[in-house]
Order: C-alpha cells, then structure tokens, then sequence
C-alpha cells in the first residue's frame, strides 16, 4: 500500500482540502506531518527560496540542510523518515517544503491553490480554483470550488455522530428541513444583525408555513453581536439547534448539508459554500454588504462561476426580508429536477490515480 503524505500548516481550510482528496484515493495510506518551524523568520525565508528553486538546482545535500534548519527537530525527523508515494499539501507556508521533500524523497507533489513565491511550475499537479484564472497547462486542474472532504459516506457518518451528541433525535426532525451556514465580517465583507436577522425570519417564516424546521451555525468570523443576538432566541421548537462555532469542537457543516432539504450560506465563505453544493444540491448564497473602499477579491468569481452552471441559487443582500427568499425556497424544495452536485474532490482524486498511482 503507497504512503499519501499531508503536510499541514494547521489551518483546517487547508488540512481539509487535502484530507478531502486524500480520502478518496484507493489503495494507500494516509500520513499526516504538522509543519513546524524553529521560528516564525525560517516561514519567510523558505517561502523566499521557493522562488529561487524555480531557477537554481537544489541538490540533496541543500535540501537537508534547508530542512533541518528551517523545521523544528521533530518535525525534520518526522519528514525524513516518511517514505510517501506522493506528497499534498496546501497553502504557501508549505509548498516549498512540498517541493523539497518530493525531489528528497523521488515522490510526486502536489498543491492545492497557487503558493507565492516558487508558484505551480514545480510541482507535478497543481489543484488551482477556476476563479484564479490559471493557464491552461499539463500540471494544472483546475476547479470550481475547494476541494473537501463531503461526500455521502462522510455526511452520514458526521450525522450519526451528531446524533449521539445533541439531547434530541436529528433524523426526527420535521421536514422540511433547512440550514443556515453564517460566514461572518473580513476585510472585504461586513456582516450586520439587520441582514440575519432578515433572513432568519424569512426561514422562520417558510418553517412556520410547511411545519418544517431549521438549523443554525456561525462560523469564527460572525460578529458577537449577531452570536449574541442569535442566542437571545434560539434554540426553540422551530430552530432545536444552534451551534455558535467558538462554543463547539467539532465542525456541524459536513452533518447539516447531508441532513437538510436547502442549504442557505453567506457569500464570504468559500469553503462552505463548496462544501454545501458537493452535498446538496438544493442551495442558495445569500450575498453581504460589500465594503465599497475594497478591492472586490477574485474569489468572489466562485458565486458567478456556480450560479451559471446550475449550482446554486442567489440573492443579494437588499432582498433578504422582502419575500423573495421564501419564494426561492418554495420553488427549490418543490422543483421536480435535481441540480447536480459538484464533483471537484473526487475529479482530482481520479486525476492523481490515473497519473500516479
């Protein structure tokens, strides 16, 4: 069995990308090395020599050196001592170490998003978004969303987990069933209660008339005072859970886009928005005010991207409280055809199959 290699950098945006991808390969084994550097300068410096690699031979005597001089010495042990058939990773706090590892140990990189400095040209596939408008080359595929770790099995297993933990039966819940996913304020977004508020009422609103239920959870980024304001109502006989995302361990998201009838998520959040539409296929993204002094992030091309090909739905933030999302919702739930689902995740696991393993 070929040893799958995840080099983490400890964010789970990231982890989960390649874990995602990881899961679905066949007949290998997964290995997971958290990347620590001695300090926090040696993160820059090997990211610096990322460039440099583009262009100058690193032998293996360089290599080692670079890596035990960068890596805390559990980490370096850790990663001289694997023996991967392929190397993942995400993220451009990791990609130099990818890069050098892979050629150390003869294994195949790949990279999730296109790192800074030492870029896509050095690995041997590269997994980068549509929306970051990469070439058209052999080493690249490229995606709709972030790759993740939905899938039926996943979604079933985090229901049934879910289950043993909340004080009520999840699959007695009454239907239909909704989840809203709350993203929060950044530096291009600005999340105010007025808009949750606003769209929470709509929810109610259509629980209310189809004797259906809905779920909520926040993410890191929701402002408190929407938190404080959503926990000053709920949870109650229309909403039986509230999940605010400081105040729970483990990640709701995988076990409500697998439980629910419609899936309703804010525009900012990139991976959940790609995790809803690789479990349901009834979703809509409910835009955010923008910042207008901001430059527009060119991940927002994602929205754009799946509400042309079918994925989603979408409404702006003015129209929350006027009616029209109940009537999406309404016309979603009770629409005959199914939307598809996006494939992202295992279309890069066979990719990496055929050509490697």
């Amino acid at each position: 069995m070929k040893e799958v290699l995840i080099l983490s950098d400890g964010r789970p945006g990231h982890f989960n990308q390649t874990l995602g991808i990881a899961e679905q390969l066949e007949d290998v084994e997964i290995k997971i090395i958290n990347v620590h550097y001695t300090m926090h300068i040696f993160d820059f410096l090997v990211r610096i020599s990322g460039f440099l690699y583009r262009f100058l031979p690193f032998n293996r005597q360089l290599i080692n050196h670079i890596l035990k001089t960068a890596l805390k010495e559990e980490c370096y042990q850790e990663c001289i001592s694997a023996k991967p058939a392929l190397i993942l990773s995400a993220g451009s706090s990791v990609a130099v170490i990818n890069a050098l590892l892979s050629r150390f140990k003869n294994a195949k990189s790949i990279v999730c998003m296109t790192p800074a400095f030492i870029g896509t040209d050095p690995f041997d596939l590269a997994v980068v978004p549509e929306h970051d408008r990469p070439p058209d080359k052999k080493n690249i595929i490229k995606t709709i969303g972030a790759p993740n770790r939905i899938n039926k099995k996943f979604m079933e297993e985090e229901i049934r987990n879910w289950n043993r933990r909340v004080e009520f039966d999840l699959f007695s819940l009454k239907r239909p069933l909704i989840s809203i996913l709350l993203g929060g304020s950044d530096s291009y977004f600005t999340m105010g209660t007025e808009v949750v508020a606003r769209l929470v009422k709509e929810v109610e609103d259509f629980a209310e008339t189809y004797n259906g239920q809905f779920l909520v959870t926040t993410s890191l980024r929701t402002p408190e005072k929407v938190e404080n304001k959503l926990k000053s109502k709920f949870p109650d006989d229309r909403c039986p859970l509230l999940i605010i995302a400081g105040e729970w361990e483990d990640n709701p998201v995988p076990m409500m886009v697998g439980i629910s009838d419609i899936v309703i998520v804010t525009e900012d959040s990139v991976s959940m928005i790609s995790e809803s539409v690789s479990g349901n296929n009834k979703v809509i993204v409910i835009g955010l005010e923008k910042k207008r002094d901001k430059k527009r992030p060119t991940y927002l091309r994602i929205c754009e991207l799946l509400k042309d090909r079918g994925y989603i739905s979408f409404i702006e933030q003015e129209q929350t409280g006027t009616g029209e999302l109940k009537r999406l919702m309404k016309k979603i739930y009770n629409a005959e055809g199914k939307r598809p689902l996006l494939d992202d995740t295992a279309r890069v696991a066979r990719e990496i199959q055929d050509r490697f393993l």
